[in-house]
């Protein structure tokens, strides 16, 4: 981008060929960069690289005319501490499109805004310091695998549709170590936990408007396999933790502190070595 002096818009119309990289190099922070994903993408990636990598960066990527069965291997916007992704919807394919999205690279975002009226997932993420993820305009199912959030804990706002935040067995499941605050808006929402560390002792998440019946928090991989391990509703802590039997993966919920608990070492009692969601 050197010898575009003042260009803060590049857009790929073409798309992003099979096995490809579009690279914008030595960009100006505030650039928006644009591609068709109305194509066969597969392994091609998107790379937003900055001339200067400075702490306010702010990078702006809309993927564009999503159709039935997209996908993109890679978008990569390290450099940004402010990264907004619009992915929009081809009007011209009869339903709502589907993009792929294999890995997403944003080590450097401390504020994520994804605005996606296609239905979206992510595979994977590289990301460390996200304080703010913010999804809550998107109107298509997301599916986020991967995203990791600052140690201090993160604002995470889900979209309308059914979206599902982690996955069985994923390395960071679907928040980081801190104490979280998640809107899962509409929808029949699922959040999956795969560590106690996720949400316990004294980072305990704050899952704003879960609906009882609708949404589905998912502690298969701490040994929840069934809904047979769920042993009720309860008025108090202690009635809680008395209705524990002892084994591994069992879940209560505290109406007094609306908490769940998830028995992770299968002791009958709730401490700092379990799960605890509020």
């Amino acid at each position: 981008m050197d010898n575009f002096a003042g260009v803060a818009t590049v857009n790929y119309d073409g798309g992003i060929a099979v096995g490809a990289t579009a690279t914008v190099d030595d960009a100006v922070t505030g650039i928006t960069v644009g591609a068709n994903m109305g194509v066969v993408n597969g392994a091609g990636a998107l790379v937003v690289d900055l001339k200067v990598d400075g702490a306010t960066d702010e990078v702006t990527v809309n993927l564009n005319k999503v159709g039935t069965a997209d996908s993109l291997g890679t978008l990569n916007a390290d450099d940004a501490e402010t990264l907004n992704i619009n992915v929009n919807d081809d009007p011209a394919v009869v339903g709502t499109g589907t993009l792929a999205l294999v890995t997403l690279a944003a080590n450097d975002a401390t504020t994520v805004k994804l605005t996606s009226t296609a239905n979206l997932t992510v595979a994977a993420a590289t990301s460390v310091g996200i304080t703010s993820f913010d999804a809550s305009a998107s109107t298509g199912t997301l599916g986020l695998v991967g995203l990791d959030f600052a140690a201090a804990g993160a604002n995470i706002k889900l979209g309308a549709g059914a979206d599902t935040f982690g996955a069985v067995g994923a390395a960071n499941g679907a928040t980081g170590l801190g104490a979280d605050t998640i809107t899962l808006g509409a929808g029949a929402d699922k959040i999956f936990y795969t560590n106690v560390n996720q949400s316990g002792a004294l980072k305990v998440d704050t899952i704003t408007d879960f609906v009882a019946g609708t949404d589905d928090i998912d502690t298969t991989t701490l040994g929840t396999t069934s809904t047979a391990f769920f042993r009720g509703t309860h008025a108090n802590f202690g009635a809680a933790q008395g209705a524990l039997t002892g084994v591994v993966g069992e879940a209560v919920f505290d109406a007094s502190t609306s908490t769940f608990w998830v028995d992770a070492d299968g002791n009958a009692t709730l401490n700092a070595g379990d799960l605890q969601s509020s």
